[in-house]
């Protein structure tokens, strides 16, 4: 019995063994800042923003926020003006490039 659950769930496992898709989900960085724009500019502003630095693919607004893909990369800004902030999100593999892309946000921001 034994060897007849190992024998079909070896491929499975290997398969999770080798994917590195598998092997390490993405990580979220997030940061914010205070904002007195109205959420029309803020909306405005946020959209440059993640275009500028490249986010570009499957560009989409909504509501309250602007995402954007960028290679292995998904961004966000998010627009609260009841709370007069600004909330960025920035989703990837790499620890150095999450930190570089979302201070890049928010310098074009």
């Amino acid at each position: 019995m034994f060897k007849r659950l190992a024998i079909i769930l070896s491929p499975l496992l290997l398969l999770l063994y080798v994917n590195p898709a598998y092997a390490i989900p993405p990580a979220i960085i997030t940061s914010w800042q205070e904002t007195l724009l109205a959420e029309r500019p803020c909306l405005e502003r946020a959209e440059i923003a993640l275009r500028d630095t490249g986010f570009s693919d499957n560009f989409d607004i909504v509501q309250q926020s602007v995402f954007g893909d960028r290679g292995e990369y998904t961004a966000s800004i998010r627009c609260i003006p009841d709370k007069e902030m600004v909330f960025f999100i920035v989703v990837g593999y790499n620890s150095d490039e999450r930190e570089r892309l979302i201070n890049s946000i928010k310098a074009n921001f």
